[in-house]
């Protein structure tokens, strides 16, 4: 069909628009072809909105779902959009009509570019040098996606000459690009690097990394070939059959061939003999390819469900630290994945923020009716409560005057506001209205101080007594009372603490106030009195003890029982136990005394009788009879005892120790079995007595070893900064842990500090409580960069089209606000710094914060992704020149009082 419209609207709107959907489908070749000579010749490009419009309704016929297609070669346009190199041959390339070829393009679509023509040199360079006509395919979690066909056997036999080149990172400089040499029997594969454009000065990476497969399985269809680049250096190749299954994979490093992937280059071919090729799309990589996002809360939700972008990649999987619903605010969020579907498995990691948007709503105020006072006074004290909730987040009213102001006579404004997280602001008013009233001369009270049956009954409390209680588990007691003024009219009691409050050992103050309708009050207050301990430690009474010896002194261990109603107590023997005891009686008197002073005692005798066993005849030969010498009694070596203690402090420790020989004896070890040893040495003394009176010693160690394990330091990765002069204040967090107790790392130089241009070791110790020391080193590395000077910023300071705008604030004007109700303002502002590279701007308070009456510094500072920093602050004045005791702007100072407490209006 033919188009019956003016030339230059046949060439955008009858080119791929709008014929495309009448008649046939498609305007003549003859029309597309006339239009496009006429248009180059005019100079007339096509501008980028109706190149991507075309680039739309393209993907909307055949391209992957998050793909978008910016040359189809539909309209025969990609002539404009050539840079021809060399001089091989006049036609350098051609797009093929399935028309007339007998095969389609990919996907279905009618047209594609062939290379070759004959005779069998031909070169075809597309879109290098006009990087408006294609998008960005550089960038990290960037896919750049064609479609290549490798024609079968023909009569010249010329299909096994030629290679394609896919260029992901093109500009005047060169191109990384994924070469695919099909010259062969084989489909040799790899990424190189083609510096200036210059073919023998290629940089490619070893003959053992390139790789290869068998070219005759692919003949003859059209192959899906996506390139991602993952990283700054790494980019990866994968090639799918028509049927979507994945056929080759490759990856390369590009740093390994002296260079690094760019985040500006554009898409190129170089298509050389018979090779097809079609539809050129790019897709941002899931994940891989956010950097910030913002979205908004769902319907009439305070949160959000993110939903991670897809992947470009068929295969590939990853997830998110994303919680079910995300709060308003920002959040910092790492997504991981694999490609699980090619052989060589490539994992990434992401990490990017959302901005969860959409609270519009203010809080709401429960309305507060007015406060209706009497005073017998000029000024009366008022406590009022105001209720406030918001639909997503917990707020705080503020009121002027605050409750427990005083209020004077007449009708006070309260004005309250709140603001939740969003900085939806919302406000309620109600009055306090006071009036004075002489209570005394209020003939129309009732008896009961409510009428006018009498004289009102005066608001008082009777004697309060004291409460004295006895402490609950020794330590504290839940005390209620019941406290009512009497007189007054309809009087209500407020005491502090209340009743049912946890009162402690000893005494404490309640205060009672009673106010009533007409506004009058009374105070009254009494003591709780909560007994503690008054129980004394009980002793187990010991038994007198009975010993033998052969000499004329005894050593007696012996072990006594306390306990307490309240706390853990230890008794304190005289003579101690282990004592040399002489032959007689000996009083032992032992006492012990409990946290709150009370004492007890216990006393006891040991009886020591000399007794010569080697004479008694009537000890038997195992030492109780009479057929032999008794084995003397004695312990064998006792071993000492190493533990590890338990949760780093002490060790319980159980042990079995006998002794042998004697007649029938007994040991007692001093501390027992059982007992809790703290970390370090500690002496075990054990006894043994039997019933002949003889006895024996012996000692061991318990060896309790505390903690050992020095702590734990994140080795902390070296920080790289970039200042603009020769030093630059680096701030850094370092994590430690311990097993046993909490830790404090100390760093030098120290967070905060300056450092010079160049690399400083910090070197970072932590001590635990055991004195264990941990060390961890890192380094700062500071460069200069002379923003001023860097020429190959952009002007924005990011680029390579000017000199970089120096990093800066603009002078900041001071704010002067009035403050509400002379307390408080909500002061807003916008501040962001200049030049720079991509700066961001942070103030300290942020704006929206409520500021008080009077003068208040707000710091912000701006740093860019080059490491460049800058600072400025500026003062919120929130003035209030018309209550007394208020700071003036006008002057600075305090107004003067006169003696009446007044200001002069005019100071």
């Amino acid at each position: 069909m033919t188009c019956n419209v003016p030339f230059v609207v046949l060439v955008l709107a009858c080119g791929t628009l709008a014929c495309e959907g009448a008649g046939s489908g498609r305007c003549s070749v003859a029309n597309e072809t006339t239009g496009l000579l006429q248009l180059h010749a005019a100079g007339r490009l096509p501008n980028a909105t109706s190149f991507l419009q075309r680039a739309g309704h393209s993907m909307a016929t055949g391209a992957a779902g998050t793909y978008t297609v910016f040359e189809d070669f539909e309209d025969n346009l990609w002539l404009i959009r050539l840079e021809f190199l060399g001089t091989e041959s006049d036609e350098k390339g051609r797009v093929t009509d399935s028309s007339t070829s007998g095969s389609g393009g990919a996907e279905g679509s009618a047209k594609f570019l062939t290379g070759m023509v004959f005779p069998y040199k031909s070169s075809l360079w597309f879109s290098y040098f006009k990087p408006s006509m294609s998008p960005v395919t550089s960038q990290v979690g960037t896919t750049l996606q064609t479609w290549v066909r490798f024609p079968g056997p023909s009569t010249a036999d010329n299909y096994k000459i030629g290679h394609t080149m896919i260029g992901f990172d093109s500009s005047a400089a060169g191109s990384k690009l994924l070469f695919l040499d099909s010259s062969g029997a084989d489909l040799l594969y790899y990424f190189m690097f083609l510096p200036g454009w210059s073919l023998p000065g290629r940089i490619t990476p070893p003959t053992s990394a390139r790789k290869t497969t068998s070219l005759a399985p692919l003949l003859n269809q059209w192959l899906r070939v996506l390139i991602s680049v993952e990283s700054a250096s790494i980019a990866t190749a994968r090639v799918y059959s028509e049927g979507g299954s994945l056929l080759l994979y490759t990856s390369q490093d590009f740093s390994a061939l002296g260079t690094q992937i760019s985040s500006s280059g554009t898409a190129g071919l170089r298509v050389y003999y018979v090779r097809d090729v079609d539809q050129l799309a790019t897709c941002s990589n899931g994940v891989a390819g956010v950097s910030s996002q913002t979205i908004a809360t769902d319907q009439g939700q305070c949160t959000s469900n993110f939903q991670a972008p897809a992947s470009c990649i068929p295969g590939m999987t990853y997830t998110c630290d994303v919680p079910s619903a995300l709060p308003l605010g920002t959040h910092n969020l790492v997504c991981t994945g694999s490609d699980t579907a090619s052989s060589e498995t490539y994992s990434f990691e992401a990490s990017f923020q959302i901005h969860v948007t959409g609270d519009e709503e203010p809080p709401v105020f429960t309305q507060s009716s007015d406060i209706v006072v009497n005073t017998s006074s000029d000024i009366a004290q008022v406590m009022f409560h105001v209720e406030v909730t918001d639909n997503c987040s917990a707020v705080v009213p503020y009121c002027a005057p605050a409750s427990g102001s005083l209020f004077p006579v007449g009708s006070t404004q309260v004005k309250c506001s709140a603001v939740d997280t969003a900085g939806n602001i919302a406000n309620m008013i109600f009055h306090v209205n006071v009036s004075e009233d002489d209570v005394a001369s209020n003939s129309s009270n009732t008896g009961d101080g409510c009428g006018s049956q009498g004289p009102v009954t005066p608001l008082s409390f009777s004697m309060l007594p004291n409460i004295t209680v006895a402490a609950e588990q020794c330590t504290v007691a839940q005390v209620t009372f019941d406290v009512a003024a009497t007189g007054g009219c309809e009087p209500e009691t407020v005491c502090v603490p209340p009743s049912g409050s946890i009162f402690p050992v000893g005494s404490s103050t309640v205060t009672c106030t009673a106010t009533d309708v007409s506004g009058n009050g009374a105070n009254s207050s009494f003591q709780i009195h909560v007994t503690g301990d008054e129980d004394p430690p009980v002793f187990t009474q010991s038994s007198d003890i009975v010993v033998n010896t052969s000499s004329d002194i005894a050593q007696v261990m012996f072990h006594v029982e306390v306990t307490d109603n309240c706390s853990a107590v230890v008794p304190y023997c005289a003579p101690a136990s282990g004592s040399l005891f002489p032959v007689g009686s000996t009083q032992v008197k032992c006492s012990a005394v409990d946290t709150a002073g009370n004492i007890a005692n216990m006393i006891f005798h040991v009886n020591v009788s000399e007794d010569d066993v080697a004479s008694n005849s009537s000890n038997t030969g195992d030492g109780c009879g009479s057929q032999g010498p008794v084995t003397p009694l004695s312990f064998s070596m006792l071993p000492n005892i190493s533990v590890a203690a338990e949760q780093c402090t002490a060790a319980q420790v159980t042990f079995d120790v006998a002794a042998t020989g004697g007649c029938e004896p007994e040991t007692v070890c001093v501390p027992p079995s059982g007992s809790i040893f703290p970390v370090g040495s500690s002496t075990v003394t054990c006894a043994a007595t039997d019933v002949s009176g003889n006895s024996a010693n012996s000692s061991f160690q318990i060896h309790v070893t505390g903690d050992e394990d020095p702590p734990v330091f994140t080795q902390s990765s070296d920080i790289v900064v970039n200042t603009s002069s020769d030093i630059a204040q680096v701030m850094f967090h370092v994590e430690v842990t311990d097993n046993c107790a909490a830790v404090v790392p100390y760093c030098a130089p120290a967070s905060g500090s300056l450092f010079p241009v160049g690399s400083t070791q910090v070197k970072c110790s932590a001590v635990d409580t055991a004195g264990n020391i941990a060390n961890m080193i890192f380094h700062v590395n500071v460069s200069e960069y002379d923003v001023a000077s860097n020429s190959s910023n952009t002007g924005g300071g990011c680029g390579s089209q000017g000199p970089v705008t120096p990093l800066s604030f603009s002078m900041l004007p001071n704010i002067s606000v009035a403050a509400e109700q002379c307390t408080v303002a909500q002061v807003t502002f916008d501040v962001a710094a200049t030049g720079g590279c991509e700066p961001e701007t942070v103030c300290v308070p942020p704006s929206g914060s409520i500021f008080p009456v009077g003068s208040s510094t707000v710091t912000c500072t701006a740093t860019d992704v080059s490491g460049n920093s800058a600072n400025a602050r500026f003062e919120v004045l929130v003035t209030c020149d018309d209550v007394p005791g208020a700071y003036h702007h006008r002057r600075g100072k305090k107004g003067k009082k006169d003696k009446k407490g007044k200001k002069d209006a005019d100071d």
